[in-house]
């Protein structure tokens, strides 16, 4: 049965989930609804919205109007640091903001869903999370960022830097740096260490207590919500955090793991020694 979509074709590098979204908007319905009513009759299993099968996909191309072999395209490649579904809703301001003059629909970018990609590598600003789905005050995100400082600048261009090798790596694209110190399987769990609950003290992640200044408060900080979780699924609580603004914060405290000596000087609201220990070689294994 072939579900008419009638929306837009897809934008360069829009994802497949992306594109339900769309339709779904038009159409009035939930995303997740319109995706049982696409694969209700699909044979085996249909996959995920960003990874459907082969016949889910056709069925997709079919109502959208394109060859299913375009469509393939737009398949999320799967990676060590592929977030969550759920929690793929950050969005680049400037991106939407070409969308808007351009007068294309607002569409998630499939380079926005990954867990250590918290900036966009075409404009080499954060990701912001909307509070609803494709609403984002693009006005008040652009202005805010045009007023960073010079050094606040620096530090935005050091983290995109530092995510842009890390990410590499936990993917598979490169080797672990020799100048670094620990192992991509060690980082990891730095990661999972820091945006889960305090396992010595049962309280706040230590993700929380970073501090920055605050006019980069919005871009990075700690999350306001989190929950117990068992060891084996922390690295799920990175892959599932929503707004890069915290995995970014983790990302930039886990530098520490990789260069022990940035300890010294880290801006975490963290003492020097705790950052030291949480990532030592006896606490992290490999």
């Amino acid at each position: 049965m072939t579900v008419r979509l009638w929306i837009p074709l897809p934008s360069p590098d829009e994802s497949i989930a992306s594109i339900l979204w769309r339709a779904a908007c038009f159409l009035e319905i939930d995303p997740n609804v319109l995706w049982g009513h696409i694969v209700s009759d699909v044979p085996g299993d249909p996959g995920t919205m960003d990874a459907p099968s082969s016949n889910a996909l056709r069925r997709i191309a079919n109502g959208i109007g394109m060859t299913p072999s375009r469509l393939a395209a737009h398949r999320i490649p799967v990676g060590e640091t592929l977030l969550e579904p759920n929690a793929r809703t950050a969005a680049c301001p400037l991106c939407w903001q070409e969308d808007d003059v351009n007068g294309r629909p607002r569409t998630y970018r499939r380079a926005w869903a990954y867990a250590c990609r918290t900036f966009c590598r075409q404009h080499r600003v954060p990701l912001v999370a909307p509070r609803r789905p494709g609403h984002l005050d693009l006005s008040a995100n652009t202005h805010d960022y045009a007023r960073l400082s010079g050094a606040e600048h620096e530090t935005i261009v050091q983290m995109i830097d530092f995510e842009d090798r890390i990410a590499a790596v936990l993917d598979g694209a490169e080797q672990w740096p020799i100048e670094w110190a620990g192992s991509a399987s060690g980082f990891k769990v730095a990661l999972a260490q820091l945006v889960s609950e305090n396992a010595a003290t049962g309280g706040r992640p230590l993700v929380c207590n970073i501090y920055v200044s605050r006019a980069l408060e919005p871009y990075i900080h700690g999350p306001k919500h989190y929950g117990s979780l068992r060891n084996s699924e922390r690295w799920l609580a990175f892959l599932r955090e929503r707004n890069p603004a915290v995995r970014r914060a983790a990302l930039w405290l886990a530098t520490v793991y990789v260069s022990p000596e940035r300890a010294t000087d880290h801006a975490s609201g963290l003492p020097a020694r705790l950052l030291q220990k949480i990532f030592s070689a006896d606490q992290i294994l490999d």
